[in-house]
């Protein structure tokens, strides 16, 4: 009797810990405004280090997350960065997001090449 009261015990511990640590799936999708997928858009989950690129269509999934609030970005070349605050609940939440066009300018960068000099002194020799 000791044994089966132990032994239900432990299971109705084991079931409440499995639902307070419940895992969620975020599934993304980056479209443009025109509706054309964004293959290659940068897309981080904070707090943790949640990351990835999209594949060709524009899609990426992020498995085993823990339930909570989660500041989602994502970003494409020639494309204004999205920032929004998600809830991720045990389940599975899906996600599709427009990014507009857009370019930041921001500071100047020269790629200087000193590999040639030597060969263009040989060359005018």
């Amino acid at each position: 009797m000791k044994k089966l009261l132990f032994f239900s015990a432990f299971l109705l511990m084991v079931g409440q810990l499995m639902a307070q640590s419940s895992k969620g799936i975020l599934k993304i999708k980056a479209k443009d405004e025109e509706n054309l997928n964004l293959p290659g858009a940068s897309v981080v989950l904070t707090p943790g280090s949640y990351n990835g690129i999209t594949n060709q269509q524009g899609e990426m999934v992020l498995t085993n997350l823990p339930a909570g609030t989660y500041q989602l970005q994502i970003s494409y070349i020639g494309h204004e960065s999205i920032s929004k605050s998600i809830t991720i609940s045990g389940g599975v939440l899906e996600l599709v997001e427009t990014l507009k066009p857009g370019v930041k300018l921001e500071k100047e960068l020269i790629i200087l090449g000193d590999r040639l000099k030597g060969q263009a002194k040989a060359q005018n020799q």
